[in-house]
């Protein structure tokens, strides 16, 4: 028996778990429509069969938009935008959330806000350097204080 598989066996259900507490928590982002086909997959246990027959979709529609959903709610970059929110007017975020968290396209986009393509193109494009600018400090900032605080446990850490 290869111990490795065994030993790996319940940590891939305890992220599994929590990538699933994360989902839930973040579907409150979205637009109530794309909310209740998640939460009717993940929640309510429907097929993808029966939400297809609901949504008027082939089964294999309803996979294609709960994974790529779920794939955008599981990435952070709209949630560090909305934390670090006061470096960002409005209309960044309006956009931000319309890319990173609806995975619409720059032209939908600048239609729905009046925008015109190159705006919306070159706002995500600074968006897109702002987030690596800022993983990059937290990365940073995470080392220093991991390299600091060595010996320090929290409550947390225990």
């Amino acid at each position: 028996m290869d111990m490795d598989k065994v030993n790996s066996e319940p940590k891939k259900s305890v992220l599994l778990a929590e990538q699933v507490e994360l989902l839930q928590w973040r579907m409150e982002l979205l637009a109530p429509r794309d909310r209740v086909l998640l939460e009717a997959y993940y929640r309510g246990n429907l097929s993808l069969r029966k939400l297809g027959w609901l949504c008027g979709l082939s089964e294999c529609a309803v996979a294609q938009r709960i994974e790529k959903m779920s794939l955008r709610l599981l990435k952070k970059d709209y949630i560090t935008i909305l934390r670090y929110k006061k470096g960002i007017n409005p209309k960044q975020r309006r956009v931000a959330y319309d890319h990173f968290l609806l995975g619409l396209g720059y032209q939908t986009i600048a239609d729905r806000h009046k925008l015109s393509y190159h705006i919306v193109r070159k706002t995500i494009k600074s968006l897109k350097q702002w987030l690596s600018a800022t993983e990059a400090e937290e990365t940073t900032y995470k080392h220093i204080k991991g390299e600091k605080n060595d010996n320090v446990h929290t409550r947390k850490d225990l």
